[in-house]
C-alpha cells in the first residue's frame, strides 16, 4: 500500500517522496444497551518528503486573530460604563389582568368561590 500512496503523492501532486509508513488501525466500538456498534477500521500513512514543505505565512488567519483580540482588549479598557439595567422578578411586573401585586410583597388572595351544597 505504501509504495501506491508514493506513486499518487509524486505522480498527481508532484511531490519528492522519501519514505511511506502506514498503520492499520482498528475502529472505535461503542457499547449501547448490549449492542456493540463500530467504525470501520481505517488505514493511516505516514509520509517523509525529501524537501520539507513550506506553507505560506498567510495559509492560518493567526495574525488576524491576534489583532481582534488586541482590539477587543483596548476596547474592554476604555472609559465608557455601560449602564446596568435593574432586574426584576417575573412576579414584580403587571399581570394582564391590570393587578399588581403590592409593594409589601402580600399579595391579595382572590375571592374564593364557595358552593353551596345541593342537599339544602
Amino acid at each position: 500500500m505504501g509504495i501506491e500512496i508514493k506513486r499518487v503523492l509524486e505522480g498527481l501532486d508532484g511531490f519528492e517522496v522519501d519514505n511511506v509508513h502506514t498503520l492499520n488501525m482498528e475502529g472505535k466500538k461503542k457499547k449501547r444497551g448490549g449492542v456493540v456498534f463500530a467504525k470501520p477500521d481505517y488505514e493511516k500513512a505516514y509520509v517523509t518528503l525529501k524537501q520539507p514543505l513550506s506553507l505560506p505565512s498567510n495559509l492560518f488567519a493567526i495574525g488576524l486573530i491576534e489583532e481582534e483580540k488586541a482590539m477587543s482588549n483596548k476596547q474592554s479598557k476604555s472609559s465608557i460604563v455601560n449602564e446596568q439595567v435593574k432586574k426584576t422578578h417575573w412576579l414584580d411586573t403587571d399581570r394582564g389582568d391590570g393587578s399588581k401585586p403590592k409593594e409589601d410583597g402580600a399579595d391579595v388572595i382572590p375571592e374564593q368561590i364557595t358552593l353551596e351544597s345541593a342537599c339544602d
